[in-house]
Formats: structure tokens, C-alpha cells, sequence
């Protein structure tokens, strides 16, 4: 059929958004434009624990990635090669700031999943640090060689 296929959007009432798509072509104050929340039954949660009930073992994600992220910065400081100057050893300070942050009591078992994604990102980041410091380096001296800046 290809150009004498009718098309479903043609096939709505002028004032209609086609379902599901409502949030896409309708502006925020439309009222089919806003979002509603999904309810889920339990079987389909992630943590099936009701909000708002306090996690008894909350202190299992810190404990698990505090260590993790002072193996990944000293596995990433010793393999790089980098200069065994310390100032650079500051940069782990940003992933042990995150970590200390998922040391809060401060939740419900639906915080769970923040911490664990917050450790994996500061595992990220402790490892790939010098990485990533030694990629700009290198980009900022190629600039730096390409605009006649600097010698070989």
C-alpha cells in the first residue's frame, strides 16, 4: 500500500491525542499530556518492601563499596604510571564523597537502589581518574601542537 496507507494520526478527532503518545504532541497544560504514575503490583517491584518502612540492613551497600572504592583508586594510582607526585591523589576525594554519602541512615528500603547506583559510579570514577586525567592532557597538548603552541 505504502503512499495510499492511511495514517492513524489522520484517523483521530481534531481535539485528540493518540494514546499513549499524548505527552509527545500535547502541550503540559493539556491534561492527557500529564504523566501518571504506574502502579505496579509488588510481585513486579524491585524491592518489594512498601514505601516509607525502614531498611534494617541499610549499611550493606556502603559497607560493600567503601573498600571497593579504595581498591579501585589504588589499583587505578599503581597501573597508570603516573607521576608519584600526591596532589593527584586528591581527585579520589570526589568517589569517597559520594560513598560517604550513601553512609546516611536515612531511608527506606527504596533508597537501596540509589546507593548501589552511587557506589557503582564512585568505583567508576576511582578507577578511571587518572584515565581520564591523562586523556585531557594528551587532547590539550594535540590542540596545543595543532594551533603552533607547542614543540615536539
Amino acid at each position: 500500500m505504502g503512499i495510499l496507507q492511511r495514517n492513524r494520526l489522520s484517523e483521530q478527532a481534531p481535539g485528540e491525542w493518540p494514546a499513549g503518545l499524548a505527552h509527545l504532541y500535547a502541550p503540559a497544560s493539556y491534561p492527557a499530556a500529564r504523566r501518571r504514575p504506574v502502579r505496579r503490583p509488588a510481585a513486579y517491584r524491585r524491592f518489594p518492601a512498601a514505601a516509607g518502612v525502614a531498611d534494617p540492613l541499610w549499611w550493606r551497600v556502603p559497607l560493600v563499596f567503601t573498600p571497593l572504592v579504595l581498591v579501585a583508586a589504588y589499583v587505578d594510582l599503581t597501573t597508570t604510571g603516573m607521576w608519584t607526585d600526591h596532589s593527584w591523589a586528591l581527585g579520589y576525594l570526589i568517589p569517597l564523597a559520594v560513598v560517604a554519602t550513601t553512609w546516611r541512615p536515612d531511608g527506606d528500603s527504596n533508597r537501596r537502589e540509589m546507593r548501589i547506583r552511587r557506589g557503582v559510579l564512585a568505583c567508576m570514577t576511582a578507577f578511571f581518574f587518572t584515565k581520564v586525567l591523562m586523556g585531557l592532557i594528551w587532547g590539550f597538548y594535540i590542540a596545543m601542537l595543532l594551533a603552533g603552541m607547542a614543540s615536539s
